[in-house]
């Protein structure tokens, strides 16, 4: 449910990155709230209306609104926010922060950042913190903590006021993804530099979509003639039938297979290879499975 007083422009997470110019002009003067499975979950506002909001954070009666309006716009996001004074005791902590840090709202209210920070590894965002507030210079960092559950964050340190904001958003997901990406280019390297090693990935329809040049060596054929071809035509006529027959189980149930079975060269001879296939766990630029060739000493 939508809360009926959320000012500003309501958007879908998918509306939202299809026009982010269009919305990032539009948050210059409204809220644009972006929803994520029915709920907003994260605002975007303009810069100058958050530090006017926060200004008002220190102010009377006169302020209470802009102040609750702060508090509501804080809460809606996932990046966490905490906002210290000149000591560096804490003025406001956002939900996502609270939550991350198992802390309540009465909790933090001008606790020292040293004691909100306990990880070991986060003395690298005090000294920050420091430098900040002396130079005047904001800061950009990422951070990893060093006991249980392990995460990342890249955090955004500015002076704000006497003292300072801090932003730090939870990039542990994309860490992660670049991490396993970086395996995978390292086995791949590994596979391509292993003689009698090919392979590639094919469409829904068997079509080689695309292939290491190990495999051009192996059917002693031109590269450039590989992609495009259809994967059971670069068998032995004798073998075309299973093979055709087991990436057709693979393509339309999803059925892992590793066969014996034989090249045919350009040369009219044939190698023989085993050759593994696997659905892709994830269809990607029309590849939906890889297949892996290793000819046989036998």
């Amino acid at each position: 449910m939508i809360p009926e007083k959320l000012s500003g422009k309501i958007v879908s997470a998918t509306a939202f990155v299809r026009n982010f110019g269009a919305y990032a002009r539009t948050a210059g003067s409204e809220p644009i709230h972006i929803l994520n499975h029915g709920r907003p979950a994260w605002s975007l506002i303009a810069t100058d209306q958050f530090m006017r909001l926060a200004d008002a954070g220190s102010g009377g009666t006169e302020g209470a609104q802009d102040r609750l309006a702060l508090s509501m716009v804080l809460d809606t996001i996932d990046t966490q926010v905490i906002m210290t004074d000149a000591l560096f005791a804490v003025l406001r902590m956002n939900m996502a922060a609270r939550h991350a840090l198992l802390l309540t709202e009465d909790d933090v209210r001008g606790m020292p950042l040293d004691r909100v920070f306990v990880d070991p590894g986060y003395h690298v965002l005090l000294r920050a913190a420091e430098r900040v507030r002396d130079t005047g210079v904001n800061e950009t960092l990422d951070l990893d903590t060093t006991v249980p559950p392990l995460r990342a964050f890249r955090v955004r340190v500015e002076r704000f006021g006497e003292g300072l904001v801090i932003f730090a958003a939870d990039i542990s997901a994309q860490t992660q993804v670049r991490h396993r990406h970086a395996i995978a280019s390292a086995y791949e390297e590994l596979m391509d530099a292993l003689p009698g090693l090919a392979r590639g990935t094919i469409n829904p329809r068997g079509i080689i979509r695309t292939a290491s040049p190990a495999l051009a060596a192996l059917v002693q054929t031109d590269p450039a003639r590989i992609v495009g071809m259809r994967i059971a035509s670069l068998f032995h006529t004798s073998e075309r039938t299973v093979v055709g027959d087991a990436i057709e189980t693979l393509l339309s149930e999803r059925q892992p297979f590793t066969l014996a079975t034989s090249l045919q060269t350009g040369s009219m001879a044939t190698t023989p290879v085993v050759l593994s296939a696997v659905p892709c766990a994830v269809q990607s630029r029309g590849e939906e499975a890889t297949f892996l060739l290793q000819r046989r000493t036998d």
